[in-house]
């Protein structure tokens, strides 16, 4: 089985002053709150138990909004991250819930057109490791991004000095159930957080990442300029 995760903690400091006082992920875009949208992705993709992670600020208002998952056709469960020490510290948190499933993971901010749900069948049905989802972009500046050899992303480097490659790494990512294991043998970074991208390193390392390439729209709608692109885009309906 998979299961999905949604991880919508943080402290979403390239919209503040906003999010000082309103998790982002309950932004408006269109007619839906932010996180809206990776439920819908997440729904559409056949995931249908769903836990999402945030801050003890925002648990109550989250678990307001989106209730039991009855009105979306699925269940929600919620857990707290204490404080925001990585996005691998909030898979974590997801050990319990996944138990020896396969994991989805989106973050709360990304919004994407696609759906994925061949490719979530696929990588449920015979898969193991790790797949990432990667988007080909003209602008990766303060993005991780794949680095590529021979056609194929082989690493990825967070927010690299220089030119890597145009292949963002986008808040996506499928695991099978070791990456619990690996998370507790990750060290802080320099920004003493738990990397997503130390998690998926350590999967390349063993041969056992592969990447999917977006061929839609897809956006971190996490700073002002993007919350502005994201209405037209994908807050239609």
């Amino acid at each position: 089985m998979m299961k999905g995760l949604i991880l919508a903690g943080g402290t979403g400091s390239r919209l503040h002053p906003i999010s000082k006082v309103v998790n982002k992920h309950l932004i408006p875009i269109g007619k839906a709150p932010m996180i809206y949208y990776p439920v819908r992705t997440m729904i559409a993709s056949g995931i249908t138990e769903i836990m999402v992670v945030t801050g003890p600020e925002s648990i109550g208002d989250i678990a307001k909004l989106l209730g039991s998952g009855h009105e979306f056709g699925c269940n929600f469960y919620f857990r707290v991250q204490e404080q925001p020490l990585g996005i691998s510290d909030g898979i974590r948190l997801a050990r319990d819930f996944t138990s020896e499933d396969k994991l989805m993971v989106m973050l709360g901010d990304n919004l994407v057109r696609e759906t994925f749900a061949d490719t979530v069948r696929e990588f449920e049905r015979s898969a193991q490791g790790c797949r990432i989802f990667v988007k080909e972009m003209p602008d990766v500046d303060g993005l991780a991004v794949g680095h590529v050899e021979n056609g194929v992303v082989t690493r990825v480097v967070e927010k690299p000095d220089g030119f890597v490659s145009n292949l963002a790494v986008t808040g996506i990512y499928l695991f099978d159930n070791r990456c619990f294991d690996f998370i507790n043998s990750l060290y802080p970074s320099s920004r003493q957080e738990l990397e997503v991208t130390d998690l998926i390193n350590a999967y390349f390392d063993l041969g056992a990442c592969d990447s999917y390439v977006l061929t839609e729209d897809w956006m971190d709608a996490g700073t002002f300029e993007s919350l502005l692109r994201a209405g037209p885009l994908f807050g239609v309906d």
